[in-house]
């Protein structure tokens, strides 16, 4: 092997894989040929490598396994967050953080015309007046 050539990648596909590509499996997948050799002459210096095609890209598979749980991924991202934070700031600044969040997420809500929090927290301090 001389010095200052790279190996030169070859790619052999077959015809039919390629037309098949998005039906079913091909016939042939397709292999990367590559030449570790400087000149490339022999066969023997030559790895045959075979790869997997493309059965749908990660976005398109994983909101096909998530459909339907989208909340439950979000509760589980925000406890993530949550977490996080609590080991690197402590539990009261998380906590201050969180209270600032839900305060902005309820205003957010009535500018937008639905206080959904702010009703829970209304029914919440009547039920405790009531109590009384």
């Amino acid at each position: 092997m001389t010095k200052g050539k790279a190996p030169v990648p070859q790619i052999e596909q077959d015809n039919q894989a390629q037309s098949n590509k998005k039906s079913e499996a091909p016939a042939s997948e397709p292999k990367i040929r590559v030449d570790v050799s400087a000149d490339a002459a022999d066969a023997s210096d030559t790895v045959d490598v075979v790869e997997r095609p493309d059965e749908g890209d990660l976005k398109t598979s994983l909101i096909a396994l998530f459909v339907g749980h989208e909340h439950a991924i979000l509760g589980g991202l925000a406890g993530l967050v949550i977490a996080f934070l609590m080991f690197t700031i402590g539990f009261w600044k998380t906590l201050f953080i969180t209270l600032l969040v839900a305060v902005g997420v309820a205003i957010g809500q009535l500018i937008d015309g639905d206080p959904k929090i702010i009703n829970v927290l209304r029914r919440l301090i009547g039920a405790l007046r009531s109590d009384d």
